[in-house]
């Protein structure tokens, strides 16, 4: 039976490690992910230095949206803690 390489396996790691620490919500999903990769190894769908869990984005993308003025960057400030955007009363691009 085809298994994962040391590379993924590695990778596959290091990701449930990762996950323990900042959502281990999403801990048990790297497991269903190497149940589908085995699948997938033995349909002749995936070489084994190919995962289903690098197919996805793990970390999420988060926006921000407003119109002109609305306190998008003084909300992104203040969320950080730090003065990342540049606020003011005229249009600023960052």
């Amino acid at each position: 039976m085809r298994r994962a390489g040391p590379v993924i396996e590695t990778r596959l790691k290091h990701l449930e490690s990762h996950l323990e620490q900042e959502n281990p919500v999403l801990l048990n999903t790297v497991q269903s992910f190497r149940e589908l990769d085995t699948v997938a190894y033995r349909m002749g769908l995936f070489d084994n230095e190919q995962s289903h869990a690098t197919h996805i984005p793990w970390w999420p993308l988060i926006s921000i949206l407003g119109t002109f003025s609305a306190g998008k960057s003084t909300f992104i400030n203040h969320y950080i803690g730090e003065k990342l955007q540049r606020s003011g009363n005229q249009a600023v691009d960052d």
